[in-house]
């Protein structure tokens, strides 16, 4: 589309012109001017300046020698009226270029629309802040008023809070006299059953014995003659060899052996009962004792009382032990002996009467040559098949003999020599109430080698060779519920050895954690004061570890650090249990809860990775949100090495592996602790660098798997 011109058609070709008269043209165009003018009154204005243009255009050429100047003139003004990048309004059907006053009023009309929308919004708004002011001054009145609530409020609580402390003082002591009354109860109430069992094992057997004296009673005094006269007939003298009343009390002073093996478990039962009576009466009376020095001497007391009479008990039982072993030994040596001479004595008696046994043997080819019958039965004195010997009782059943044969002969039974193999002599063996002895070659412990993992073997190996332990005759058996119960009570004597350690360190720069399995059997050695008690009661639990390593994570790691592997695992879980447990209120575990835990243990965590942590964990629980749940995720996590914490300290720790081995040094170590947790003490961190680079083949280095968990740790108490 051309653009239009704006000066419009008004104009008139030259011949036209030149035939209207000068003064008719400009009465013309003041005529055309008017109107336009009059029609539009407001300048400037479109219209007005188009009809000026146009008049010009005409004028110019009627002006002679001045019409070039106008012309430059007007182009000039033209120029600088129209602007040659704006146009008309969009609804034109054409394109046209517009002054530069007509742009700015329509800016100006913009402008003022904007202008009066903006004032309309301010009275707006100031109509609202009028409003929030009267509600504010309204607010402010109900403020004071509940300030002048919460004053009174306050009065009250603290004097309700007064009263709480008096209720609470007496509550500690109504509480401190019902733990003692229920521990005495109880303690009263299982003497009475045990006496009361006993009473009623005595009494059964009792009874059992008179209804049999009742029984023999009547049929003696009741009985006719005819059966008197029977008994009388029958009576037989009992007789019995030496070797028959040895062997007798033989097996009585085994049967003893294994009643003996029996009462130390039970014995072992009733020491582990009464600890854990004492320290359940320990931990109630923390929570209502004041003076925590008389709590911990009367402690003290009792557990050195228990300890004293477990010792008596079982010192005892082991010399009685002694004695009956040495009782059996003499037995075997004896029983031994009249094996050796009645052997002796048999076997002249058996050379005698070989004289008087016969063989049979038959000949086909009319006596040149003979073989032996073979179906007669075989004698082992004779050492030969015989159809007639002393050691057995003779037979009249007919020999069929076949058509073929010729001739029979009868024979003794020739010469055999038998050969003894005597054995190497065994190395004394030490006599032990509860060892099991025997006179196989298998090695001891070997049947625990079968069917186990290999943390479990080195355990075992551990067990026999290093600390010389044995295989007991009858092993305890645990539950799992018994057998974590056992590693958490190992576990928190741990702790307690190191807080210990921990307070030496800033004493003495030489101190040093022991190592996890020496501590393990230092434990059970104090415990049970005697070494044989402590292996026996460690292989029952060791039992019990193998029986159960599969099927449950904590016995795994426990295992684990049996044999020097992860030390700083277990702390780790045991501070996140702890954490757990603060939680537990007996109420079920909400989500809530839950998000507060994490947060906790995994601090500065977008919300995010929050939801994506109990999405994982309601699809890990099926929805059953529970904080054995919890834990049991816990242990999986650390089990696969997915645990979020161990992770980042790993990606951490990586950044200070210059030379990629794997491992860090204690300088790289420190530098790396001093970045990530620079509140760890000096030597703290050396106490716990030894530590987890005890078990290395190279002191100097510890892989960086090790550190994460230490680090983790160490961020975890630090929260």
């Amino acid at each position: 589309m051309a653009a239009r011109n704006p000066l419009g058609p008004q104009g008139v070709s030259h011949g036209d012109r030149h035939r209207i008269p000068p003064r008719s043209q400009v009465i013309m165009y003041e005529v055309h001017l008017k109107e336009v003018f009059d029609k539009h009154p407001k300048s400037p204005h479109k219209a007005r300046l188009r009809t000026v243009f146009n008049l010009l255009e005409e004028i110019i050429p009627t002006l002679g020698p001045f019409a070039p100047i106008l012309t430059i003139l007007k182009d000039e003004l033209f120029r600088s009226v129209y602007s040659k990048n704006l146009t008309s309004c969009e609804t034109d059907p054409f394109v046209e270029r517009v002054p530069f006053f007509c742009t700015a009023g329509r800016v100006d009309e913009a402008r003022q629309e904007e202008a009066d929308k903006a004032n309309e919004s301010l009275a707006e708004l100031q109509q609202r802040i009028r409003f929030r002011d009267h509600d504010l001054q309204i607010l402010y009145k109900k403020n004071m008023a509940l300030k002048q609530d919460i004053t009174d409020y306050q009065v009250k609580v603290e004097k309700l809070q007064e009263k709480i402390r008096g209720l609470e003082d007496q509550c500690h002591k109504y509480e401190m006299e019902k733990g003692e009354s229920a521990y005495f109860h109880t303690a009263q109430e299982h003497g009475f059953k045990s006496e009361i069992e006993k009473l009623q094992t005595t009494l059964a057997q009792k009874n059992g014995i008179i209804e049999k004296l009742t029984v023999f009673k009547s049929a003696y005094n009741d009985a006719p003659d005819s059966v008197l006269e029977e008994r009388e007939k029958n009576k037989v003298e009992l007789v019995i060899d030496s070797i028959g009343m040895v062997e007798y009390d033989i097996h009585q002073a085994e049967r003893l052996q294994e009643q003996f093996a029996e009462i130390l478990n039970y014995q072992l039962d009733d020491f582990e009962m009464a600890l854990s009576q004492l320290r359940k009466k320990r931990e109630i009376m923390a929570g209502v004792m004041i003076n925590e020095v008389e709590r911990e001497a009367s402690y003290s007391q009792e557990l050195e009382e228990v300890t004293a009479g477990f010792k008596k008990r079982i010192s005892e039982l082991l010399e009685e032990q002694t004695l009956l072993k040495q009782h059996t030994n003499s037995l075997k040596n004896v029983l031994s002996s009249y094996e050796n001479d009645t052997k002796t004595v048999q076997r002249a008696a058996d050379s005698a009467l070989r004289h008087y046994s016969t063989v049979l043997h038959y000949s086909e080819d009319g006596g040149h040559t003979y073989k032996p019958w073979k179906h007669a039965p075989y004698c082992g004195k004779c050492g030969d098949r015989t159809i007639c010997c002393p050691h057995k009782l003779g037979s009249t059943d007919p020999i069929a003999l076949r058509q073929t044969i010729t001739h029979i002969r009868l024979v003794r039974p020739g010469l055999k020599l038998r050969s003894y193999c005597k054995p190497g002599d065994k190395p004394a063996k030490v006599v032990s109430a509860f060892k099991d002895e025997n006179d196989s070659d298998v090695e001891e412990g070997e049947d625990e080698q079968l069917l186990v993992t290999k943390s479990m073997k080195i355990v075992w190996e551990q067990y026999y060779d290093v600390y010389q332990g044995y295989k007991p005759k009858y092993t305890r058996i645990f539950n799992l519920e018994r057998t974590l119960d056992y590693i958490q009570e190992i576990y928190e004597a741990r702790v307690i050895y190191e807080e210990k350690i921990d307070n030496l360190a800033n004493k003495d720069d030489d101190v040093q954690y022991m190592k996890f399995t020496d501590f393990f059997y230092d434990f059970f050695n104090s415990r049970y004061q005697i070494q044989e008690v402590a292996l026996k009661a460690i292989h029952d639990l060791f039992t019990a570890l193998a029986k159960y390593e599969s099927n449950n994570l904590n016995v795994a790691i426990f295992i684990k650090h049996l044999c020097g592997h992860e030390d700083i695992t277990w702390k780790y879980i045991y501070d996140c249990r702890k954490l757990f447990a603060k939680y537990n209120d007996g109420q079920p575990l909400i989500a809530p809860k839950y998000r507060q835990i994490i947060g906790i243990l995994y601090p500065c965590r977008p919300r995010e990775i929050y939801d994506g942590m109990e999405l994982e964990f309601q699809a890990y629980t099926k929805n059953k949100m529970t904080y054995e749940l919890l834990d049991e995720q816990l242990l999986h996590m650390i089990h696969k090495g997915i645990e979020p914490n161990v992770k980042f300290m790993t990606l951490c720790l990586k950044r200070y592996d210059y030379q990629e081995t794997g491992a860090l040094q204690y300088e790289d170590f420190d530098e790396a602790l001093a970045t990530l947790l620079s509140t760890i003490q000096v030597k703290h961190k050396r106490l716990m660098y030894k530590l987890v680079s005890r078990d290395n083949a190279n002191r100097d280095t510890v892989p960086i798997a090790k550190l994460a968990m230490l680090l983790t740790r160490l961020k975890l108490l630090g929260t």
